[in-house]
């Protein structure tokens, strides 16, 4: 059974939020240097003959359970080790019996399930005689907007991630049994690059996984990789017996501990002294980190100070990221000088708000100066209209003659001159009329 090419989380046997029910003993240290599936993770494993079971709460897509099945299938007696597998207590396909002893073990896998929290659970029902199942670790697909506790995750990231960036010269393996696609070359100088970090994820470490393969001699060969630019280190390949089965999950090379940050690998093939060197092969890469609050003592990106839980790199994690470099281990955190930021903010506030006041003041002080003037009426001096002298008569006040004659009528003199007139204050004289 083959997962698909996309991120998963692994989780140790020796997690606390694994639940161990029934006898389980944990000394695996036999199981190191057995079969062709490469050794147990973090040497670590627990083992149950009967009667015993494992349980496990995740949120995601899918699951498969690791292990080793110590117990080989007899046609004679028909007895092998079995064991069941459930998913929100419905059975799951489980892998038959390996035809060899090995680690690396697909045991059982769920896919395809609906987003949300899911419980997994592995009953050992019977060893056989002398048969033991070992449980070594499980690998889960989480939800895109996944998070983790504060602390170390490991990541398994497949070598089709699209965030590895091949040069030329890389060639593909299928996938094999019990096992993924793998990349390989034999061109000298094909290197790789990865970038490994995510949003609120900070990598410490990183694990090289490659195969031997059953169709190249294993003749020595060489690499080296450099983490964030420093001078190569050199790791050897090959120089092993040639063998007719493909030896998958070596660990050719793991970085050493890591300051928490934003870091680059590039790995290049040398070659070999021989005709025939041992190509440089990718399985997987397996990448520790921390999220951002569980290192806040080492070196962080402006702004990402929270202390709350940390995401799963994104797809791809060398996508994008604001998370700067971390040189090397030894970098020392810079503390924030934060009462000066404080101090800066509060009395550029204080001075904002001593000019709004003011401005405030004065706009009140000129409003209240303009609605005083209109209150206040005009005053107006007052002056005298003098009425003006009758024009000088040049007709006799007496004419003697025809009374219809226009020019013997007789005119009225004028009545005397009216007092003066004195205008109002409101601008309206007071008058009369005169008989």
């Amino acid at each position: 059974m083959t997962s698909a090419p996309i991120r998963q989380i692994i989780v140790d046997d020796a997690d606390t939020r694994l639940n161990y029910k029934g006898k389980w003993k944990v000394d695996a240290s036999p199981l190191d240097n057995i079969g062709f599936y490469g050794p147990i993770f973090n040497k670590t494993s627990h083992g149950a003959s009967e009667d015993a079971s494992v349980q496990f709460t995740f949120t995601g897509t899918s699951i498969s359970v690791f292990g080793t099945n110590q117990t080989i299938f007899s046609p004679v007696t028909s007895q092998s080790l079995t064991w069941e597998c459930l998913i929100d207590d419905v059975r799951v396909a489980q892998s038959p019996p390996p035809p060899e002893l090995d680690n690396n073990w697909n045991l059982c896998e769920a896919i395809g399930m609906s987003e949300g929290s899911h419980t997994i659970v592995l009953n050992v029902v019977s060893a056989g005689t002398g048969g033991t199942l070992w449980v070594d670790y499980l690998r889960y697909t989480p939800l895109a907007d996944a998070t983790f506790a504060d602390g170390d995750v490991t990541i398994h990231v497949p070598s089709a991630d699209p965030g590895i960036k091949y040069s030329a010269g890389w060639n593909t393996f299928g996938a094999y049994i019990n096992a993924e696609l793998s990349h390989y070359s034999k061109a000298l100088n094909a290197n790789v690059e990865f970038s490994f970090v995510g949003k609120n994820f900070l990598g410490t470490k990183l694990e090289w996984s490659g195969w031997y393969l059953k169709t190249f001699k294993h003749n020595p060969a060489s690499a080296t990789y450099t983490i964030d630019g420093s001078l190569p280190k050199s790791f050897d390949l090959g120089n092993t017996p040639d063998t007719n089965v493909t030896l998958t999950n070596n660990i050719f090379f793991t970085t050493p501990d890591l300051a928490p940050g934003r870091h680059t690998l590039v790995v290049t093939y040398n070659g070999g002294p021989g005709d025939a060197p041992t190509p440089l092969s990718l399985g997987y890469l397996l990448v520790t980190g921390s999220s951002i609050s569980a290192a806040h003592d080492q070196p962080q990106p402006a702004g990402s100070t929270t202390s709350s839980p940390s995401s799963l790199p994104s797809f791809p994690a060398s996508t994008g990221s604001s998370i700067p470099a971390a040189s090397s281990a030894s970098s020392v955190a810079q503390p924030t000088p934060v009462g000066a930021i404080v101090g800066g903010v509060v009395g550029g506030l204080t001075i904002i708000a001593l000019a709004i006041i003011a401005f405030i003041l004065i706009r009140r002080t000129r409003a209240q100066s303009r609605r005083q003037q209109k209150r206040e009426p005009p005053t107006f001096e007052p002056f005298l209209l003098t009425s003006m002298p009758p024009p000088p008569s040049t007709v006799s006040s007496k004419i003697e003659g025809s009374s219809s004659d226009p020019e013997t009528l007789m005119l009225t003199p004028m009545s005397p001159s009216p007092a003066p007139v004195i205008f109002s204050s409101n601008g309206l004289p007071p008058y009369s009329l005169h008989a």
